[in-house]
């Protein structure tokens, strides 16, 4: 069984949504616009643990991302009985790109710290 791993580069849509599973497990959703030829895709992404942990308290709407992980699909039918099928990019490493947006408040890093990737 292989895998693929997935890279994709664009700007948060909006604030990241960071919720805890009731084991204690972090997980946050984000969506990151990517932006090619002036056609923008959009991603639904999930981090977990660490990574989500980063992205709740570091990232924000409009930043500038590098996210890498796996894609995975959910498929089901909808009430007419078309197939339909749905993608996440379940996020293994985030990191930033770019400067930090001007109207962004400062969220520094610890000085001594290590980006939990």
């Amino acid at each position: 069984m292989g895998y693929a791993h997935t890279t994709i580069s664009g700007n948060l849509g909006r604030d990241p949504e960071l919720k805890t599973a009731a084991s204690g497990l972090s997980i946050a959703k984000f969506s990151v616009a990517v932006t090619l030829r002036e056609e923008t895709h959009w991603y639904r992404c999930v981090a977990f643990g660490k990574t989500a942990d980063f992205v709740g308290k570091y990232v924000t709407k409009g930043r500038a991302v590098i996210v890498g992980g796996q894609m995975r699909s959910d498929s089901w039918e909808d009430k007419e009985g078309n197939k339909r099928i749905s993608w996440e990019l379940a996020a293994n490493s985030v990191d930033f790109a770019g400067p930090r947006p001007v109207d962004e408040p400062s969220r520094d890093l610890p000085v001594d710290s290590e980006i939990p990737f």
